[in-house]
């Protein structure tokens, strides 16, 4: 049952970084890479350090990839309406 609420929890979390990535400011995206590294570092102690190195960089690149993928969709989006408008100020 633990494992069921984890993967709901990574879900949710998932969900709120593609959300928070697509906002206008370009800091909203960044919260949860951030704040989840922040925790990563302090809270998680490993005994293994090439596991916990494996596993740091794994977060931030699904963190981040969406972040970048949030701020890519945000310029096409803006670029499809500065399209609308200029099309309508042709007319």
């Amino acid at each position: 049952m633990e494992n069921f609420f984890i993967i709901i929890a990574v879900i949710v979390l998932l969900g709120l970084q593609v959300f928070l990535s697509k906002r206008k400011s370009i800091y909203f995206g960044a919260i949860l890479p951030v704040g989840i590294s922040v925790v990563w570092l302090v809270w998680v102690p490993s005994t293994d350090v090439f596991n916990y190195i494996i596993k740091f960089l794994l977060i931030w690149a699904v963190f981040g990839g969406i972040w970048l993928e949030g701020r890519e969709a945000l310029k096409k989006r803006r670029k499809r309406e500065l399209d609308k408008i200029t099309t309508y100020d042709m007319k």
